[in-house]
């Protein structure tokens, strides 16, 4: 016969751990209620299980932080970059606009060129027409 003693001492690590102490079917052994052996000895583990996934959160935290500070440089980065070919782009509208200005001066001297060589012909043709 398995007596309570026996019971409690067949119970592996393994299956300590995943064993449901809610449906265990002695209440007490040795004058020891079984839900004070319960909280004595699983309490500790659950803490350890509980410390191991908080050092497993900080972890993932640290690797997320870390991923956060990657995304954030490379932001900066590329902000930066980003601000150089801004600084580009204004300097290749700032070199069109002064093309811009020089074409539409050049464009203002034809068109002033080509009225004096309209009044010269108009002139001429009125000149000739006067001779005849």
């Amino acid at each position: 016969m398995i007596t309570p003693h026996l019971q409690w001492a067949l119970i592996t690590v393994d299956s300590f751990w995943t064993h449901d102490w809610t449906n265990y079917s002695v209440k007490s052994f040795a004058g020891v209620k079984l839900s004070t052996v319960k909280a004595f000895v699983t309490q500790p583990l659950v803490l350890i299980k509980e410390t191991k996934s908080s050092v497993w959160d900080l972890e993932l935290n640290k690797t997320s932080v870390d991923i956060a500070l990657r995304n954030a440089e490379n932001i900066i980065k590329d902000r930066d970059h980003f601000k150089e070919w801004t600084k580009w782009l204004q300097r290749v509208l700032n070199k069109l606009k002064k093309e811009m200005r020089i074409l539409t001066d050049e464009r203002d001297k034809l068109k002033a060129d080509l009225t004096a060589i309209e009044s010269d012909v108009v002139e001429f043709s009125k000149r000739s027409d006067l001779a005849n």
